[in-house]
C-alpha cells in the first residue's frame, strides 16, 4: 500500500479562541460547548483522499495560554502549514493572532503556508473583515483568509480539503520535477556503450 503523504499543520491563537473545536468538528465531525484548556499540544492526525493518494494532515493544537507560549516553537518550527485562529467577538484574540504572525515571520518561518481563520461567525463579530484581509494581505497576497463556525459546521471542511487540495497539487509537481530531471539525465549521458571507445582523440 502507497506510504501516506504527511504534511504537519500546527494550530496556533488565544486560548478559547476554538482551535481545538475546529480539529474535532474536521477529525470527528463533531462539536462541544464545554472543552477543557489544551495543555501544551495536543495531536490529531486524519487522511484524505486525492487523485489516488492518500494525503495525513498531522494535526498539532497548540495551547493558548501565556504560559505556553514559549514551548510552541517546538510544534511550530518544522511545520508545512500554520492555522492562526482568532475568536470574531474578542478583538485581543486578533491582537494576539498578529503577534503568532510576527512571531513565524521573527524566526525566519516566512515561507511557511499560512492561514488567518475568522472563528466563531455565527456570533455578532467586533472585528471588521475588511481589517483582517487588509492585515494579511500586507503581510503576504498568499496568506488566505477563512472564515468559520466550528458550532455550525461553516467553513471547517473546507478549510482542510482545500490545505488537502494544496499538498496534493504540491506533490504533483514534486513528482513532475523529479520525472523532468530524470529525462534531463538520460538525454545528456551516451545511450551508446560504444561511444567512448569509439570517439577519436
Amino acid at each position: 500500500m502507497q506510504k501516506p503523504i504527511q504534511t504537519k499543520i500546527v494550530t496556533l491563537g488565544d486560548y478559547a479562541v476554538g482551535k481545538s473545536s475546529l480539529i474535532q468538528r474536521f477529525t470527528k465531525n463533531d462539536f462541544t460547548d464545554t472543552r477543557t484548556q489544551t495543555v501544551g499540544a495536543e495531536f490529531s492526525p486524519k487522511q484524505l483522499l486525492r487523485d489516488g493518494r492518500l494525503i495525513e494532515l498531522q494535526i498539532w493544537d497548540t495551547a493558548g495560554q501565556e504560559v505556553y507560549r514559549s514551548i510552541a516553537n517546538l510544534y511550530y518550527k518544522d511545520a508545512h502549514i500554520a492555522i492562526i485562529v482568532y475568536d470574531v467577538t474578542k478583538p485581543k484574540s486578533f491582537e494576539v493572532l498578529k503577534f503568532w504572525m510576527e512571531k513565524l515571520i521573527e524566526e525566519g518561518l516566512a515561507d511557511i503556508t499560512k492561514f488567518i481563520i475568522a472563528n466563531k461567525i455565527d456570533l455578532e463579530s467586533q472585528v471588521p473583515m475588511e481589517e483582517v484581509r487588509q492585515y494579511a494581505n500586507s503581510l503576504d497576497p498568499k496568506i488566505e483568509v477563512f472564515e468559520t463556525s466550528c458550532k455550525q459546521n461553516i467553513g471547517v471542511f473546507e478549510l482542510f480539503n482545500h490545505i488537502a487540495d494544496i499538498v496534493n497539487e504540491k506533490e504533483k509537481l514534486q513528482q513532475l520535477n523529479k520525472r523532468e530531471e530524470k529525462s534531463n539525465i538520460k538525454i545528456g549521458g551516451s545511450e551508446n556503450k560504444n561511444d567512448i571507445v569509439n570517439s577519436c582523440c
